[in-house]
């Protein structure tokens, strides 16, 4: 038993290597990752959504996506949350923002860096979150903090170009909305994040595990196509 345990995780590494690269996945493999996913496996949950997603192996369906995700997600997969909350915002049937929001900031809280920036993007615009600017620069502020540095590139033909850092984009263009106090206090939160608020995917999975959308089953009409990139 722990012989074929210890070769269907060999396979389902195998198998995620794959599909990070994006080669297609046949049968047999479909199968091997579906088995490690219905046993609980995250990694392999949220491949096999990422399967659906894109259509990679099986039918394109975003619904099936979002519930492999979904289970990936409520294991404190923040990668899966990220995905989740990408799904919530974009695909058709499934688009709820509110929602789209929560998985944002169970992923944000636990550092994905383009979560951060989405999340604060929704706070920005006001969509399934009340606006609100202060927290808006807080999260997008967080992000800019772990992504590239807007910078000028020599092309090897001699052209320079400006290398663009959407963090950094989205924190300039929000602080022009904003007061030199606003964006005092947003740094502040920022600041006490970093020193304070970051847990564990453990931790935060005990502390929120009773949360009513932790839970709750992803549905839609299971006809919801997307062609988005994963992360």
């Amino acid at each position: 038993m722990r012989r074929s345990t210890r070769t269907l995780c060999c396979s389902v590494a195998v198998l995620l290597l794959l599909v990070a690269g994006m080669g297609l996945a046949d049968d047999a493999e479909t199968a091997r990752l579906r088995q490690a996913a219905e046993q609980g496996e995250p990694g392999a949950q949220r491949a096999l959504g990422r399967l659906y997603l894109r259509g990679n192996g099986v039918p394109q369906n975003a619904c099936e996506s979002a519930r492999w995700y979904h289970r990936a997600a409520v294991q404190g997969d923040r990668l899966a949350q990220h995905r989740l909350g990408e799904l919530y915002a974009t695909a058709g049937a499934l688009q709820d923002y509110t929602t789209a929001a929560w998985w944002y900031r169970r992923a944000a809280e636990q550092g994905h860096t383009a979560a951060q920036l989405r999340l604060g993007q929704l706070y920005g615009d006001g969509k399934g979150v009340p606006q609100d600017y202060v927290t808006a620069y807080r999260w997008i502020h967080l992000a800019a903090l772990e992504s590239c540095e807007p910078s000028d590139i020599a092309l090897p033909s001699g052209v320079t170009v400006r290398r663009l850092c959407t963090a950094h984009d989205e924190r300039d263009r929000l602080a022009q909305l904003m007061s030199g106090e606003q964006i005092a206090e947003a740094r502040r939160a920022a600041r006490d994040w970093h020193a304070t608020y970051r847990r564990s995917p453990g931790e935060w999975y005990t502390a929120n595990r009773d949360a009513p959308v932790w839970e709750s089953e992803v549905t839609c009409q299971p006809v919801a196509e997307v062609a988005s990139a994963d992360s």
